[in-house]
């Protein structure tokens, strides 16, 4: 229901907009038939075409320009493409109406007719960036709109998927196994102790963070996965290979936990369990992540509603919008899940 409403007031958001510039440009429409130096010749089409130009020189920059050049390293492009368009249609509406210009002047002085035609054009390439102006005014409120309103988003998205990693039946969990393990006078706990202390630094630090390395990721899942053998108190075969990845990758923090603690959750533990996970990058642009489970018989029972896959979704997408795919396969005995990640 709250997406549906979500869904109809976007859906009036964007009629109520397309309204508005209908709106504007009748107004312009009106005061140019009511404010024209054409008119005394009565060629109206003439100031239809102009008010076109405006628009085209305008919803060119407003559709086309401003989303695929205003970026970091086009910027300067898209200054110089913007003033282009300027001039361009400055110089198209002085084309079309020079004809009807001498005409109604009649200069005899062709060289003060020149530089009467230069000064229009000059005034038309103003006006022209009047009305590209206001519409990158308006352009950029909305950009800056859509950003604050994504970054509340993201701040929410975060704070579940932490929330949701960091549980203290989570720790609970791991202390109650460690206790165990002390009272049968192993001498690993200070090693343990130590791995449980850099998960959790780098679950409250690290993992805030917007990107961290990969080669800092992988460390993380070093310490992470031990405790989770030790947590599960059982002789699961875990192997993590990587092929042939660059491991100063920037990435988002976190994005395998969800899938490494659900195999350990969900696979055997019989001593029969298994958790094989690949690291690598088909492609240069690509990285790859393939994780690999057997399931106990009563896997319905365990799942509950599983809302961790779709948190990490929802991060995705906000991180990596159209730039990832997150598939899973499930078999009578297996599961597997592959995450790609495109830089």
């Amino acid at each position: 229901m709250q997406e549906t409403l979500y869904t109809m007031a976007k859906r009036y958001s964007v009629i109520g907009e397309i309204l508005l510039h209908i709106l504007f440009w009748a107004i312009i429409i009106y005061l140019f038939n009511q404010n024209s130096f054409l008119r005394p010749i009565n060629e109206s089409y003439k100031e239809f075409l102009c008010i076109c130009f405006i628009a085209i020189t305008v919803y060119l920059n407003y559709f086309v320009l401003f989303p695929f050049l205003y970026k970091k390293n086009r910027i300067i492009l898209y200054w110089v493409a913007s003033l282009l368009t300027v001039f361009i249609a400055g110089f198209s509406e002085v084309e079309l109406i020079k004809t009807n210009i001498k005409i109604c002047i009649s200069f005899d002085n062709k060289n003060f007719y020149n530089s009467y035609l230069l000064y229009l054009f000059m005034i038309l390439s103003c006006r022209y960036a009047g009305f590209l102006a206001f519409f990158i005014l308006l352009r950029f409120y909305k950009e800056v709109q859509k950003t604050y309103k994504l970054s509340l988003k993201m701040f929410e998205i975060e704070r579940l998927y932490l929330s949701s990693r960091i549980t203290p039946h989570y720790f609970t969990s791991i202390i109650n196994s460690m206790q165990a393990h002390a009272l049968q006078n192993k001498g690993d706990l200070p090693s343990l102790l130590e791995k449980l202390n850099m998960v959790i630094s780098y679950m409250l630090i690290e993992s805030i963070k917007e990107k961290v390395r990969l080669r800092d990721e992988l460390k993380f899942y070093d310490n992470y996965v031990i405790l989770e053998k030790q947590r599960y108190s059982s002789d699961i075969d875990y192997r993590f290979d990587i092929f042939n990845i660059d491991c100063n990758l920037l990435i988002s923090p976190l994005l395998f936990e969800n899938m490494i603690s659900n195999a350990f959750k969900y696979t055997l533990h019989d001593g029969t369990g298994y958790v094989h996970i690949t690291l690598d990058q088909p492609e240069s642009n690509q990285l790859q992540f393939i994780c690999t489970n057997n399931m106990a018989s009563n896997r319905n029972t365990l799942k509950g509603k599983g809302i961790g896959l779709k948190n990490l979704r929802d991060r995705l997408e906000l991180c990596y919008p159209k730039k990832f795919e997150l598939i899973s396969t499930e078999t009578e005995q297996t599961y597997t899940i592959t995450l790609i990640l495109i830089f």
